[in-house]
């Protein structure tokens, strides 16, 4: 993910409150796969549903079975933060999971009005973003 803003001065913001970087939490009900609309725990437990937290990650890798597989895993992949950890709060089942990247926030370039994208300069050149792709352990 990447965030091109005026300054940089939300960036903080961002990246505390993106889903690569933070679980969010959603109200599930008691029956399989039924969430409500409830966006507070207050109103969640009103409703009788269970406050649960979910996990950001870009895969979970099924073949690693215990914490010391999940931790070698890691211990080799520069790229990614690999942990493990349960998918969600409401369960005791650990995964080995690759967790998303924070996202880049950066400052756009300056941009003449109505010129789609001509960086102000010397000499003009077309804005770019240098997008690092996603990296998956598992190679699928």
């Amino acid at each position: 993910d990447a965030a091109y803003l005026g300054d940089k001065k939300k960036c903080g913001e961002i990246n505390r409150n993106s889903f690569n970087t933070n679980g969010k939490y959603r109200c599930v009900l008691n029956r399989a796969r039924d969430y409500t609309a409830s966006i507070t725990e207050e109103g969640c437990t009103a409703e009788g549903g269970t406050w649960v937290l979910f996990e950001s990650y870009l895969e979970v890798l099924e073949n690693i079975q215990t914490a010391e597989e999940c931790g070698e895993v890691a211990a080799r992949n520069a790229v990614n933060t690999v942990v493990w950890k349960p998918l969600r709060s409401d369960s005791q089942v650990n995964k080995c999971i690759v967790q998303a990247p924070a996202p880049v926030c950066t400052k756009a370039p300056t941009t003449r009005a109505n010129h789609l994208g001509n960086a102000e300069s010397k000499p003009l050149y077309s804005s770019w973003f240098n997008l690092n792709l996603p990296h998956f352990p598992s190679g699928e």
